[in-house]
């Protein structure tokens, strides 16, 4: 039987999703296969809808899990009370076999919060950027602009690894709090490719910062122009918000 786990983690402490041997830190994926094995009493292997960068956020990402035993909600409190506190397993779906975590996936959501004050209680979920406020409406224009790409090969840490580095934009948005001194900027497509947005996060706050022009920013994400400045925005204002499917996940009995 094959089943979607719907988990929540705090990527703080984490390699990000994907195991990696090499690492200092473990990854996400790692961590929820020793618990899942664990309380099964079997060696299992989840597979994630996506591969988040280290210190990356998820408030609703999903695993696939492959087993023939029969999964209840009661699974849930099992394997909450041995994963860290920085992961939680939030719900269980039962799927059809032909169903794919990561290929039957239809869009993805990511927002990026950006802090503009140094505060140690937010800073593990926004990141901290002292951008003048009235660089905002540049900001909001540079963001607009990105759903008039559609290949993202100059926004892709390693674009060679992929077969194509076309991407469906479907919405993009950008929200001031200026009661909170936050940003929050919001992606939605069809695919990301690797540490995408967190470039794309560093060209929009070069715009912030007025480093880089709202034309030459359009030239960047076209590939008519190279930033040499340019640098990663920091992973841990990223998270993973919402990942939508063609059909309707039901979850397991109690």
């Amino acid at each position: 039987m094959r089943y979607f786990l719907e988990l929540s983690f705090d990527g703080t402490n984490f390699c990000g999703w994907q195991r990696n041997i090499n690492a200092k830190k473990p990854s996400v994926q790692e961590t929820i296969e020793n618990s899942v094995s664990l309380i099964l009493k079997e060696r299992v292997t989840i597979v994630g809808c996506g591969r988040t960068d280290a210190g990356v956020h998820a408030h609703h990402f999903y695993a696939q899990l492959n087993t023939h035993q029969n999964l209840t909600k009661f699974f849930i409190h099992k394997i909450n009370r041995i994963l860290p506190k920085e992961i939680s397993l939030q719900n269980i779906y039962m799927v059809n076999q032909n169903a794919h975590v990561r290929y039957s996936a239809i869009s993805r959501t990511y927002v990026y919060k950006i802090s503009l004050d140094k505060l140690p209680q937010k800073l593990n979920f926004a990141t901290y950027y002292p951008i003048p406020s009235s660089s905002i409406d540049q900001m909001t224009e540079a963001v607009h602009l990105i759903q008039d790409c559609s290949d993202f090969y100059h926004l892709c840490r390693t674009p060679l690894r992929h077969n194509n580095t076309i991407c469906h934009i479907s919405k993009t948005s950008l929200q001031y709090f200026p009661k909170e001194r936050e940003i929050h900027i919001t992606f939605t497509a069809n695919r990301f490719l690797k540490s995408m947005i967190r470039m794309i996060m560093g060209y929009v706050i070069a715009v912030g910062f007025k480093q880089l022009s709202l034309k030459s920013f359009s030239d960047v994400i076209k590939g008519d122009f190279q930033y040499k400045y340019h640098k990663l925005a920091y992973p841990q204002g990223l998270s993973l918000v919402n990942v939508g499917y063609p059909f309707e996940l039901i979850s397991v009995p109690e």
